[in-house]
């Protein structure tokens, strides 16, 4: 597979599964286990709002060639989605409905997927030929 193909695979399939969590967790937010300084769904609406940018703009940078920042970018956005696993600081997962927990664990894999691979993928000069 192409690199550039397989860099979009992934930064899609990172917001994709952000989008399906954050998402969720808005619209169920009473059923998700949060820390008491997000007391209410707005607070991960804004969340996500200020997480995504990294993705996207670690993207655009790879476009240019731009490999490192990209990659500091990526590593920064992954790092940050897989702070998802910290609702398990406030309910196990055994107290967490089926959903909720495979919406934290798609999340978290494509975090994982993403700081791991994404070296692989970001090529000095991609996009900019």
């Amino acid at each position: 597979m192409h690199r550039s193909r397989a860099l979009t695979i992934l930064v899609v399939g990172n917001l994709v599964a952000s989008v399906l969590h954050f998402g969720d967790n808005i619209v169920h937010f009473h059923e998700y286990p949060e820390p008491s300084w997000i007391p209410s769904p707005h607070i991960v609406d804004a969340l996500w709002f200020a997480i995504t940018p990294l993705l996207l703009l670690a993207w655009w940078l790879a476009s240019q060639g731009r490999r490192w920042p990209a990659i500091a970018l990526f590593w920064s956005y992954g790092a940050l989605s897989m702070f998802v696993l910290g609702h398990y600081n406030f309910a196990s997962p055994a107290e967490l409905s089926f959903r909720i927990n495979f919406l934290i664990w798609l999340e978290a894999l494509a975090a994982l997927l993403l700081i791991v691979l994404v070296p692989r993928y970001v090529e000095s000069g991609y996009g900019a030929h």
